[in-house]
């Protein structure tokens, strides 16, 4: 229930390829945070929850998002209740899948695991990282490794090499359980 539905697929006859998805109301994590900056404990931990349950499911089907960020994860609403929606399997691939081009990046690479940015081997842990630097950025209104300007992208290329802050010394107000 934490991923969003494909109903249908198909090419057109100009060969153009599409997906007929669900319907969703609401807007991406990206967006609320955009407006609050960060957001509590509680909810932080409620919408991580709901994106681990659909990433433990498509792990067991053996299938690695390879893009998990805040503008992949959607607050639908329905009926006054909120459902968490992991969206944009575009990218995923078949954990068994070696056909990945060598020296090729797909993804954002502040959320990329390092094994990612290094053009190493790679499986379902590479989405449990991102959810990390997901979850240190919706409690702490920031990623965990900073980057700036043009050299953003070699910055992420650098994070493998730090150790990430303690959400605690950058949010000081967030409980330790």
């Amino acid at each position: 229930p934490n991923a969003v539905t494909v109903l249908d697929f198909d090419v057109s006859a100009g060969s153009l390829a599409y997906l007929v998805m669900e319907l969703l109301r609401g807007r991406s994590l990206a967006d609320e945070l955009r407006d609050s900056g960060k957001l509590a404990a509680r909810r932080c931990a409620q919408i991580i929850a709901s994106v681990c349950s659909a990433l433990a499911q498509a792990h067991a089907a053996g299938i690695v998002h390879r893009d998990i960020k805040p503008s992949n994860v959607f607050l639908h609403h329905d009926n006054d209740e909120e459902l968490v929606k992991v969206i944009d399997f575009g990218i995923a691939k078949l954990s068994d899948d070696a056909a990945t081009v060598t020296g090729m990046f797909v993804g954002t690479p502040a959320y990329m695991a390092p094994e990612r940015l290094l053009n190493e081997t790679y499986d379902g842990r590479a989405d449990v990282y991102s959810v990390g630097v997901m979850m240190f950025e919706t409690l702490c209104g920031r990623l965990p490794f900073e980057a700036s300007g043009a050299g953003g992208y070699w910055s992420s290329v650098m994070n493998p090499l730090r150790q990430p802050p303690a959400p605690s010394t950058v949010e000081p107000n967030i409980p330790e359980g």
